[in-house]
């Protein structure tokens, strides 16, 4: 599987879980786990995937707090 396949899975999973958990903090801890193991598979491409749930956004800016920092 090519990263660009693991970003169209890392959307069904966001859409998924975002009709399944409605909790966005529980949600938020799903993704932080998610996507160190994405990464751990050298998943690079986690712009693709940017702004379709904000819970996940929030746990990408709190493993990447530099990809946010708007002072760079």
């Amino acid at each position: 599987m090519g990263w660009s396949s693991g970003s169209d899975l890392m959307r069904w999973i966001i859409e998924d879980l975002k009709t399944i958990v409605k909790d966005n903090k529980l949600r938020k801890k799903i993704y932080v786990c998610l996507i160190n193991n994405f990464e751990n598979e050298d998943w690079d491409t986690q712009d693709e995937v940017r702004e379709i749930d904000e819970s996940f956004d929030k746990a990408l800016e709190e493993l990447h707090p530099e990809w946010f920092n708007d002072n760079e």
